[in-house]
């Protein structure tokens, strides 16, 4: 997987740059953001031809030369095409951000070898709280190779009449998925092309152009997951609750959990099979430290708060035990004044003999046991 990252990126105000590998690669124009295609593309069922030099094979046998544009290396079917494209100057600049929208752009241009990699990235980096993404369609006609995420918080105005609703946010943010033959050539300084791949290009803007309300931001496909996990292994709700709920609210791009999607969740568990048997109980010192359920575009905000979060962690547990303690010192006591009254009766002139004899017979093997195995017993 190849990647691009422009030096436009570098300027923007986004905390931390995407996970990925980008190349330099055949970046669209202003037609195909729209999800326009030039009627120049390549003709749709070719295939990509061996690393070889060798002209582009189609699906019936029939052979043609490929031309590609040395500025932005998109691939043409016929020379005049590459000539027209590049007097109409449709090539996009690789420092251009792809965003029309006058706000503070963060900029994506990422190219991948297949879309399930491509959908990857998106739940990794947990994008999936407050974009959402849909099927387009695609003069290709390839079923899944066009998609547009969107932003999720375009919400229509309640005072409107329903049939004439308005979007209270008209966000611009949004991100192409477009899967396409790209040039791949090493030396893409001739106009015909030697070498070309199918490629999956992710390009587009993901700031917004309004303030995030995190009663609107979803629960991430990561979060869940890592809630069920926890669930289904035997940690209680009021723990997963109360140590991650913690987290999130320090971050104003998550959303907590609620007891919600914890039914949700279990639902959820209970469907794929989770009974809820043979589960070990585990408590708040068993649980894993540190942004477990933060993606990778809020790390930097969170490697602040782990540390604080460990503190509490670490207090909370120590409490716990302190609690353990003192309900076995009690038990103890308990276990005192049973002793005490035991030792009274025994000692005790007025009581009859067979019932003091079937107390020592009944007790005997109880209290070598218990102080056989008591770890105090050698001192």
């Amino acid at each position: 997987m190849r990647m691009y990252v422009p030096s436009s990126l570098s300027n923007t105000e986004s905390n931390e740059p995407l996970s990925m590998a980008t190349s330099s690669g055949p970046w669209p124009n202003e037609s195909m953001m729209t999800g326009e295609r030039d009627q120049a593309d390549p003709v749709p069922g070719a295939l990509a031809p061996p690393a070889s030099p060798s002209p582009s094979t189609l699906l019936t046998g029939k052979s043609i030369q490929t031309f590609h544009c040395d500025r932005c290396r998109r691939t043409f079917v016929c020379r005049h095409s590459v000539l027209s494209h590049r007097k109409a100057r449709r090539c996009r600049q690789a420092q251009e951000a792809p965003c029309s929208a006058d706000h503070t752009h963060q900029p994506i241009r990422l190219q991948f070898d297949s879309m399930t990699e491509a959908l990857n990235w998106r739940l990794e980096n947990q994008l999936d709280r407050y974009f959402s993404l849909k099927s387009a369609k695609n003069s290709n006609g390839t079923p899944g190779s066009y998609r547009i995420m969107r932003c999720n918080q375009n919400v229509k105005d309640r005072i409107a009449s329903s049939k004439k609703s308005k979007k209270a946010y008209d966000c611009a943010a949004k991100v192409i998925f477009n899967q396409k033959e790209v040039c791949v050539c090493e030396n893409h300084e001739l106009v015909e092309c030697s070498n070309v791949k199918q490629q999956v290009l992710v390009y587009g803007c993901i700031e917004h152009s309004h303030p995030i309300e995190r009663n609107k931001i979803r629960l991430s496909k990561v979060a869940k997951d890592r809630a069920s996990e926890l669930i289904a292994s035997g940690v209680p709700s009021d723990v997963v609750l109360k140590e991650y709920r913690s987290m999130h609210e320090q971050d104003p791009e998550s959303k907590p959990l609620k007891y919600e999607d914890i039914y949700r969740i279990k639902k959820m568990c209970k469907l794929k099979g989770y009974g809820g048997k043979n589960v070990q109980d585990i408590t708040a010192s068993h649980l894993p430290i540190g942004s477990t359920l933060k993606g990778t575009l809020v790390r930097k905000r969170a490697t602040k708060t782990s540390i604080s979060s460990e503190n509490d962690i670490d207090k909370k547990r120590l409490k716990n035990e302190q609690k353990e303690l003192n309900v076995i010192l009690k038990e103890f006591e308990m276990v005192e004044d049973k002793m005490s009254s035991i030792k009274k009766f025994l000692i005790a002139d007025d009581k009859p003999i067979a019932e003091k004899k079937h107390l020592v017979d009944s007790l005997s093997s109880l209290l070598s046991n218990f102080v056989g195995s008591s770890p105090l017993s050698d001192q």
